[in-house]
């Protein structure tokens, strides 16, 4: 996941969301629901601003994956 301004200044990022489930494994059916990921604006999001965020979801066992990216503006 990525975020950035409306220069290309990097505010955020995280290379692994889904890190933790290395270790401790998920429950496979709630994939098969649905999965996805959330932004929480933070204070480097200022009112009025433009901001790109960009996200990968893989799955780490093939080749499949869902890139998403969506142009914000804080209001």
């Amino acid at each position: 996941m990525l975020i950035s301004d409306s220069t290309g200044t990097l505010l955020f990022r995280n290379d692994d969301t889904f890190i933790d489930y290395d270790t401790k494994g998920f429950d496979s059916k709630l994939v098969e629901e649905r999965i996805g990921v959330f932004l929480e604006t933070g204070e480097s999001m200022i009112k009025g601003g433009t901001y790109s965020w960009k996200t990968r979801i893989w799955d780490k066992n093939s080749n499949n994956q869902i890139n998403a990216e969506v142009a914000i503006k804080i209001k």
